[in-house]
């Protein structure tokens, strides 16, 4: 049973056609809630929130190192830590986890499918 909705800014931040910013109403348990919970906490770098010190993550230090199976393994770590952390609704181990690269232009990009 969903708990009381919450309205707040949407995340991503977007103008509406009116001037403002687009305003979302959500419930707790509703997926796409949770999911944007999810994007927000990878993207929060260490003291980008000053008033919540306590919300970030610890990926983000590791962006520019070598994509091999060392990495990945300190990745998925890092995110089960960081989601155990600030993330009450998701529960997931490193086996939940799995990694996707990707080749475009000479240029890997590691995906991660949670």
């Amino acid at each position: 049973m969903p708990q009381s909705g919450f309205t707040g800014i949407s995340y991503p931040f977007r103008v509406s056609n009116r001037g403002g910013c687009v305003m979302s109403t959500t419930s707790r348990t509703d997926p796409t809630h949770i999911a944007e919970s999810i994007q927000q906490i990878f993207n929060t770098n260490f003291l980008e929130r000053p008033m919540e010190s306590e919300i970030y993550t610890t990926v983000s230090s590791l962006l520019f190192e070598p994509n091999d199976l060392t990495l990945q393994q300190v990745l998925k770590a890092r995110m089960v830590d960081d989601l155990e952390r600030l993330e009450e609704r998701v529960e997931c181990g490193e086996e939940d986890i799995e990694f996707e690269v990707e080749v475009e232009d000479d240029v890997e990009y590691l995906y991660a499918n949670i």
